[in-house]
């Protein structure tokens, strides 16, 4: 449903899902909080990029950006919608309306990024990102 897909709808089931399911694995409501708490960015997909896999560009936010990708904000094409794929009529944009759909956990190794595609990540905070001199390796263990 392509309304769904482009956040237009929502499902009350969701929440309840949610709800029953910290009940039952309590480190859910961790993961939660920690993804509440955390910097979200959106990272437009550099022309450098279209072309080459989500596996290159999520490696490359991972280690070089610190970022973790979570997604990819993909844009429909209006033109390439099948009969089943008309999502409404719109004045003035060659008649039908554009949307955006989230494609969480595409398949990194196959999904190819596009120019229009923007990478929803998290980071961290500037609280915790080291400073600019330290050291990125763990502190040697200590002599006992």
């Amino acid at each position: 449903q392509p309304r769904f897909a482009s956040g237009q709808l929502y499902a009350s089931t969701i929440i309840t899902s949610l709800v029953a399911n910290t009940f039952y694995s309590p480190s859910l409501s961790e993961l939660l909080r920690s993804m509440v708490a955390a910097d979200v960015h959106t990272v437009p997909v550099p022309p450098a990029w279209a072309g080459k896999s989500y596996f290159e560009y999520f490696d490359h936010l991972l280690w070089t950006e610190e970022r973790l990708a979570v997604c990819i904000l993909r844009r429909a094409d209006p033109a390439r919608l099948g009969a089943g794929g008309a999502v409404g009529r719109s004045k003035g944009r060659a008649g039908k309306r554009r949307f955006a759909f989230v494609y969480t956990a595409p398949p990194a190794k196959e999904t190819t990024m596009l120019e229009t595609d923007v990478v929803i990540c998290f980071g961290r905070s500037a609280a915790t990102k080291p400073s600019e001199g330290a050291a990125r390796r763990a502190p040697a263990p200590s002599a006992r």
